[in-house]
């Protein structure tokens, strides 16, 4: 898995700025896992406040 995605791709020198982003070496199908399990975090929290709160 290397760097997919840079500012200044694809000709463009790549930056320190550019590596710290985590998604900037991820797939398109990688991305909308890694958000589908995001979201399913925050839905299990969201029920647990909710349940704190009634």
């Amino acid at each position: 898995m290397g760097l997919t995605t840079w500012k200044n791709a694809p000709e463009g020198r790549i930056l320190k700025s550019d590596v710290t982003v985590a998604k900037n070496y991820l797939g398109e199908t990688q991305i909308r896992r890694l958000e589908r399990t995001v979201t399913g975090y925050f839905d299990y929290i969201e029920d647990l406040i909710e349940r704190e709160n009634t």
